[in-house]
């Protein structure tokens, strides 16, 4: 069954998308050398259960993720409600902000207190 798509970052792409579809190769190496000892002729694709395992790029901002958070993404926002079409500062959250490890907690101001018991 077709599924809707929406970035769960940008909340403005519908359209544009990219599938990204895993696939991968068995290999054997050796343990003490790590050379390949053995490579299989054939590429398989990766599976979950019996779907292929497939992640989905958004064209317009880049991000990259699994294709389930797109599709929930979807079905969260209904059409005609994406968050590009209001303008950016009533977004409530930013994209990408930066964790400065220093910032948090947040640090009283004012005199330092002593943990000597006066």
């Amino acid at each position: 069954m077709p599924e809707r798509y929406l970035c769960p970052n940008c909340l403005g792409n519908r359209a544009r998308f990219m599938l990204i579809f895993r696939v991968g190769q068995e290999i054997l190496k050796d343990p003490r050398s790590g050379v390949i000892t053995y490579q299989a002729p054939e590429w398989e694709m990766v599976q979950d259960g019996t779907h292929p395992y497939v992640d989905v790029r958004c064209l317009s901002c880049g991000y990259e993720g699994y294709e389930r958070l797109f599709i929930q993404a979807a079905r969260r926002v209904p059409l005609g409600h994406d968050a590009a079409r209001s303008g950016p500062e009533e977004r409530t959250l930013p994209v990408n902000l930066p964790l400065v490890a220093s910032t948090w907690p947040p640090r009283e101001k004012g005199p330092a207190q002593s943990s000597d018991p006066a």
